[in-house]
Order: structure tokens, then sequence, then C-alpha cells
């Protein structure tokens, strides 16, 4: 009886769990097998990304999305109609490619993380529309370039705060360094160390302001012995002004 009580309140739900694990898992519509033998290469791919990253991607393939306009503004708007349609849960992505038309849209469920909204309309759709572009068009290389880019973004987000840590670590090293230094600095002054050795330079003559004074004193010194060496020569020369203002007397008595 208890069991029977059981499996008549829990069987009704098996089949609820069942589809919504189905649809959790990246879905695949390929009309026209443009993927070709890369098709199960392509799912693994998928199945990869989203147990690693949390992203869900959704592709869709088709010769033709019906539209009578075939604008950017108007493919990106039956993109997100197109996946909105499904329910999605957050961080799940719809490539959209309409082979006949040339199109190709990237659309994001709404409430998806940033790291991954924000790159939607710029590096993500660049990835995937590059192989596209071709003159010979790589579909299964538009998918795998995005799943790169992809992870690429995630990578980038993760290690973000890791980055930002180091940044603040190493500012702190430097500032420690600064601060280091200027205590021992002030440590060096409060001994006296710059004191005693301005002291020493002094008395050796290697202050640059006391060297000069040193000098200019030397040479005023110098130049008053040459003055006074002079002063005495003069003193000492013998007067011979007399001797040159007397004329002999040479007169010849007869």
């Amino acid at each position: 009886m208890l069991v029977a009580a059981l499996l008549a309140v829990f069987l009704p739900l098996l089949p609820v769990i069942t589809v919504r694990a189905a649809t959790a898992k990246p879905a695949v519509t390929d009309t026209q097998n443009l993927l070709g033998s890369q098709g199960a290469k392509i799912q693994e791919s998928l199945d990869s990304l989203q147990k690693d990253t949390g992203v869900t991607i959704n592709l869709l393939f088709v010769s033709s999305f019906g539209l009578k306009k075939l604008d950017k503004a108007s493919v990106g708007k039956w993109a997100n109609a197109r996946l909105a349609f499904t329910k999605p849960s957050r961080n799940t992505l719809l490539l959209a490619v309409a082979s006949q038309d040339g199109q190709m849209a990237l659309a994001v469920s709404k409430g998806s993380d940033l790291w991954l909204s924000s790159q939607v309309d710029t590096t993500l759709s660049d990835a995937a529309a590059k192989p596209l572009a071709r003159s010979n068009p790589d579909w299964s290389g538009s998918v795998t370039a995005l799943i790169a880019q992809i992870r690429r973004v995630k990578s980038d987000h993760d290690s973000l705060p890791w980055r930002i840590a180091g940044g603040v670590a190493l500012a702190a090293l430097v500032i420690g360094v600064i601060v280091g230094i200027v205590l021992f600095l002030r440590w060096l002054r409060k001994i006296g160390f710059f004191t005693h050795h301005e002291g020493r330079h002094a008395a050796h003559g290697g202050s640059s302001r006391y060297g000069r004074k040193g000098h200019k004193g030397h040479q005023a010194h110098g130049k008053t012995r040459r003055k006074n060496h002079r002063s005495r020569r003069h003193k000492e020369a013998p007067d011979t002004t007399a001797a040159d203002t007397t004329a002999p007397d040479t007169t010849v008595s007869s």
C-alpha cells in the first residue's frame, strides 16, 4: 500500500523531470545538414561548454528566416523572439543562421550574467560571423569560433579578481618599501649619522661650502704675502737718484 501510494505521487513527476533535463541540453537544429560530419563533434563541444561555463548554445541552421526585411534589426528581433519562445534558462544563447538569406543572428536569454550578455553584440557576434563571411562559408567553424570566444571571455572574467588582487598587493608592496626607506632615513638622522658624517667631511675640506670658503682664504693669504714681499724689496733697493743728478766735474784748468 505504501509503495503504491508513493508511486502514485511521484510517477506523474517523472516525465516532467525528464523533459526539463532534455531541454537543458544544447539543442541543434540543422535542416540542411550544413554541419555535415562535424555535427557530432559540435554537439560534444556544446555539451562540454555547458558543463565548464554554464553557457548553453542552441543552434538553428535553416535556409531562410522567412522575413520580408533582412536588415540587422529585423533579424535580431526575430532571433530574440524565437529564443524567448523556448523559455530558456539564463546564460542561454541562440545562434541562428539562414544560409540562403546570408544572415546570422545571436540572441541571449534575459537575466543572463553581465559578462556574457555584454559581449553578445560585440566580440561573440564577431567571432561567429567571420567564418561565415568567407567565399565558402565555414558553418561548423562559426560554432567552434563562438565556443572558443565564450571560453576566453569567461576565463578573463574569472581571473579579474585575481588581477585586481595582484595589483593591490603590488601597490601595497611599493608603498611599504617607500615607508620603510623614509623611516630608515629618519632613524639615521635621529642617531646623528648625517651630522657626524658632515663634520668629518668638513674637517677634510670636503664640504662644498666650507671648501670654497677655505680656498678663498688661502688665495687671500697668498696675495698678502706677495704684497709684503714686493714692499720689502722696494725698501731694500739702493737710492740712485742723487748719483744720477750730480754730473761729474770735467773742467780742465789752463
